[in-house]
């Protein structure tokens, strides 16, 4: 069997991208993270059966019955646990791991980019790779996956610093493990991310429409 797991927050205004609040307000940085995690949903559930074993792991367990309402229900429900992201992300492959699973990726909410086919590659690679990770433009990653459990791919990881990405490399690498890289998505973290998000795409899609919605334009054209 194999396994998707998302990490996801509950999208409470003023509690979800906050460095995009500064400049946008805390409703659009939760109109825009609702959006973005729905429709990261709608992608795991086109994904072939063999591979539509969905989970979702969300961080507070005070929004318990928000989630619940919220996120479809072919997700089965998890509390996040650990003390940082890194211990919170191995606790989760650790459980899947140990209800014999055989590969499992997780995947973010930040990056609009991503689609079904990222997910579907990223299986398909671990049948000759031992991890697989999709980039991100700041230093971190959207995806990582593995056909086996390696709890030291987190570990003495300064969790959100743009060194993320390259330390798991080295560990990576130190392990003599075989990596695939997906191609390199914008996380949007800040209103300079969406704007160069923004430029790149040209999809008609509910996530454009939210923002033309605010009158927010890209940096298209210069």
């Amino acid at each position: 069997m194999n396994s998707v797991i998302v990490f996801a927050r509950y999208p409470e205004a003023g509690k979800v991208k906050t460095r995009l609040s500064k400049t946008l307000g805390d409703e659009f940085a939760a109109g825009l993270y609702r959006r973005m995690a729905e429709q990261i949903f709608s992608n795991c559930l086109t994904l072939p059966r063999e591979i539509n074993d969905l989970h979702l792991f969300y961080d507070n367990e005070n929004y318990n019955d928000s989630i619940k309402k919220w996120v479809p229900s072919e997700f089965s429900l998890h509390l996040q646990e650990g003390a940082d992201l890194g211990e919170k992300m191995k606790n989760a492959f650790g459980l899947m791991f140990n209800n014999r699973y055989e590969k499992v990726i997780i995947i973010g909410t930040d990056c609009p980019g991503i689609n079904s086919n990222f997910i579907l590659r990223s299986f398909l690679e671990l049948s000759q790779h031992d991890i697989t990770i999709g980039p991100s433009n700041d230093g971190g990653y959207y995806l990582v996956g593995m056909n086996k459990f390696y709890p030291f791919l987190f570990d003495r990881i300064e969790w959100g610093s743009e060194q993320v990405l390259n330390k798991t490399i080295n560990i990576i690498k130190k392990n003599k493990l075989k990596l695939f890289m997906l191609p390199e998505l914008i996380d949007i973290d800040t209103e300079q991310d969406l704007k160069i998000w923004m430029s790149l795409t040209d999809d008609n899609n509910e996530i454009n429409a939210f923002i033309d919605s605010y009158g927010i334009k890209s940096n298209k054209g210069g």
